[in-house]
């Protein structure tokens, strides 16, 4: 390169007024150039140095690529295009390369210009990255990321503020529950206010465990974490099980979290565990449970809640088929009631579904120790003479099993006894006193 030199013009600064979003051109002050080297030039380019931070996004580029020439003096112009901005005064340096035919530089200038933009005249530009429409998602909060332009004043996420991060980015955490959002970005002018709606589809973990059994995530993976936040080492501990019970347990070695370093949000994947652990006062019971995995937020830049992924647990006692024993009465008893309740206990779950003749019974929770054998009851209606007690078992765990037994039912009349030494409401006044009774009817043998 001949030379470089910088042109000051702190006295008559070059001032462009620009339109906001438009393009203006504007011609600079010539450039003196070595008379014997001129015919050298065949174009330049042009382009602002420095950055305007995330106020301003704008480009200055050389109006025609050829310059002219006057002697020994270099005619330039630049186009300056303002994308999208704030209103203000913005000082940049316009920088001005001319280069030869092999496009070698040979020489360079500076100028100082202010840019005055105007209040913009169209909406402001923003994306929503994460979540994205008709997504499948599996946590019930979870970050809202996305871009914004330099014409934004002002960021909403469901009407809550944002944290705002380098490069116009926007993260919060959400209530993701609902299965939509809104994003809604204000203008400098507010009339110009912009609204976005993303609807998605949240899901539930749906898991069954039986003891000794561990379930593990495949990783949920999301793209919206700013790549600029720090996230700490993570442990095990750092996942906390919001609302199960006790006997649901973290499975420490599920527990992962993978993080690349990617550009503009880290790429992450995330990995829990669940197991089921008995302990004295503590028995594993079958059931349906709804809980949530919080997933550290102490460590997530700060984030807090980061993510709450929910999981719907069916605990059963057994992966075995039901097993079913009549309890109150031994098969083929005789019963001396038409109006009969009849219990059946089930090994290896507490929340089976039980129907005797018909009936649906109920679980007798005063029976439910040691949570092995359950006991279930329903009053039934039977018949004189035999009859047959059919027993329908569906465990949580999706099998079944089916019994009969035999009760035999002979009423019997119910003994009376009438008292014919006193009347009613007789006072005695002797003691002891000697009462004489005649039974109504023949009591059975």
């Amino acid at each position: 390169m001949l030379d470089s030199r910088e042109i000051d013009l702190e006295v008559r600064r070059l001032a462009i007024a620009t339109a906001n979003p438009g393009l203006v051109s504007e011609a600079l002050d010539d450039v003196a150039f070595p008379q014997s080297r001129i015919g050298d030039v065949a174009v330049y380019e042009a382009g602002n140095r420095g950055t305007f931070g995330h106020q301003l996004e704008i480009q200055a580029t050389a109006s025609d690529p050829s310059p002219g020439v006057a002697g020994n003096r270099l005619q330039t112009s630049i186009d300056v295009e303002v994308l999208n901005g704030m209103s203000g005064a913005y000082d940049a340096t316009v920088e001005l390369v001319f280069r030869d035919g092999d496009d070698a530089a040979l020489y360079s200038a500076d100028f100082l210009v202010s840019y005055d933009v105007p209040v913009s005249t169209v909406p402001p530009e923003f994306t929503v990255d994460s979540p994205v429409e008709n997504a499948d998602i599996y946590y019930s909060t979870g970050l809202v990321s996305g871009h914004y332009s330099a014409s934004v004043d002002e960021i909403r996420v469901n009407g809550e503020v944002p944290e705002h991060f380098e490069g116009g980015i926007y993260s919060h955490p959400v209530d993701l529950t609902p299965g939509t959002l809104q994003v809604e970005a204000i203008g400098e002018n507010p009339s110009l206010t912009r609204v976005k709606s993303v609807n998605f589809n949240t899901h539930a973990y749906d898991v069954m465990l039986a003891p000794g059994e561990v379930f593990t995530n495949e990783p949920i993976h999301t793209e919206n974490f700013p790549a600029s936040r720090v996230i700490s080492y993570l442990t095990a501990s750092d996942i906390v099980f919001q609302g199960a019970p006790a006997f649901v347990q973290r499975h420490n070695a599920s527990v992962d979290l993978e993080v690349g370093e990617t550009s503009p949000y880290k790429t992450m994947g995330h990995q829990f565990g669940i197991e089921l652990q008995a302990a004295q006062g503590n028995p594993i019971v079958s059931g349906i449970y709804d809980f949530t995995v919080d997933w550290a937020p102490e460590i997530m830049g700060g984030f807090d809640p980061y993510m709450e992924i929910p999981v719907r647990l069916t605990v059963v006692e057994s992966r075995d088929p039901p097993d079913i024993q009549l309890y109150s009465h031994t098969d083929g008893e005789t019963v001396p009631s038409t109006t009969t309740g009849v219990a059946v206990r089930v090994s290896n779950d507490s929340s089976a579904q039980v129907v005797i003749n018909g009936v649906q019974a109920q679980m007798e929770e005063i029976r439910n120790l040691p949570y092995t054998d359950h006991t279930y009851t329903a009053v039934l209606e039977l018949n004189e003479g035999p009859n047959d007690i059919h027993v329908e078992v569906e465990s949580l765990n999706g099998l079944t099993a089916s019994e009969t037994y035999t009760l035999n039912v002979v009423s019997q009349p119910v003994p009376t006894l009438d008292v014919t030494s006193h009347d009613e409401q007789e006072v005695i006044s002797v003691d002891p006193v000697d009462i004489v009774a005649e039974s109504g009817s023949e009591t059975p043998d």
